[in-house]
């Protein structure tokens, strides 16, 4: 039983959200504000922009994208990836390694509901014509595709640390962690520039780097002087090859479905930040390489334990920087064809 109910419920919340995945599109709920001729989209996350003849919008901007929304979007996804990721690993795969890791993935998961309604919040304002907390605001979360996929997100994750904490279910929370990752795809480009591929891209994208953001943070905090720390480091080094391996592939498939062609990589402010993204991944892919070709067939010597727990806290640091992109790229629009 303990088996089947946590996949059993992924599967249930995946399909939810493909039913209600077509109101997440721009065709559905575009608000045109005739007053500033500024057309807001807010079924994706891509910046509020007047015209040429009126002022920037308030607030702090960078590569077009508001910096505090894109922030607080990236540390949203990431301690949800992180404890979602960790969650599941020990829910499935590795052993409970002294029982730090657990209860670091329960805390992550209330840090994550709490970065994700400041995200929601931060969204509101942002999409909203006076940048206010006001009655045209609160009505983005009952009529637009992203409202609803941003409840939901937020109700999924608010279960999945109620399940770890106060129901003491570990396998439902990794399960209802793994739904709200799976409903962040339908937030952002991924869902408003939807193809038969796009959604699930995104989806395997985010769940391939909670694995591996999981397994890591499983190695930072896990006893290494339990007998079985040993085959829990070969499992997380085995799980880290397969994340390695979708993120690269989802992540290619992605940017060649919102880039109308290579060169805008290298024109344009979407591109851009990509192409650091990208070197942020092949940084970690280094790191991986020599954990996993170095240290971990040493891992069972204590000096070499430490010098692994050195280096993972190096690689999640660097992994942080590339979720924070991730975060920033939702709110920048990929440049359009012709153009």
């Amino acid at each position: 039983m303990r088996l089947t109910r946590g996949p059993g419920l992924i599967l249930l919340l995946a399909a939810l959200l493909s039913t209600s995945g077509a109101a997440v599109r721009p065709s559905d709920h575009p608000t045109t504000r005739p007053s500033d001729h500024a057309t807001i989209r807010p079924s994706d996350h891509t910046t509020i922009r007047p015209d040429s003849n009126s002022d920037e919008p308030p607030g702090l901007y960078w590569k077009g994208a508001p910096v505090v929304p894109a922030l607080l979007r990236g540390l949203g996804v990431g301690t949800l990836m992180g404890s979602a990721g960790l969650l599941a690993l020990l829910a499935w795969l590795l052993p409970t390694g002294g029982g730090a890791p657990r209860r670091a993935a329960t805390a992550l998961a209330w840090v994550a509901v709490a970065f994700l309604v400041l995200h929601l919040l931060a969204w509101m304002l942002n999409a909203s014509l006076d940048q206010r907390l006001d009655a045209d605001a609160l009505a983005l979360l009952t009529s637009t595709g992203t409202g609803h996929t941003e409840i939901v997100r937020i109700a999924l994750a608010l279960l999945a640390a109620a399940a770890a904490t106060l129901w003491r279910r570990p396998t439902v929370a990794a399960a209802l962690g793994i739904g709200a990752l799976i409903a962040s795809a339908y937030v952002g480009h991924a869902a408003t520039m939807a193809t038969d591929w796009s959604l699930p891209a995104k989806a395997l994208h985010l769940l391939a780097g909670a694995t591996w953001l999981g397994g890591l943070l499983w190695l930072l905090l896990a006893d290494p002087a339990l007998p079985e720390h040993g085959a829990g480091v070969r499992r997380v080094s085995a799980a880290a090859l397969a994340s390695v391996m979708v993120v690269s592939a989802s992540g290619l498939l992605v940017a060649l479905l919102f880039l109308p062609a290579w060169r805008d990589l290298f024109h344009s402010d979407y591109g851009a930040v990509a192409i650091a993204k990208i070197v942020g991944v092949g940084v970690l892919v280094l790191f991986g390489a020599y954990h996993k070709f170095v240290l971990v067939p040493r891992a069972s010597e204590v000096a070499t334990a430490g010098r692994l727990r050195r280096s993972v806290r190096y690689e999640v640091f660097v992994m942080t920087f590339v979720i924070l992109l991730g975060g920033l790229l939702a709110y920048i629009s990929p440049p359009e064809a012709g153009r």
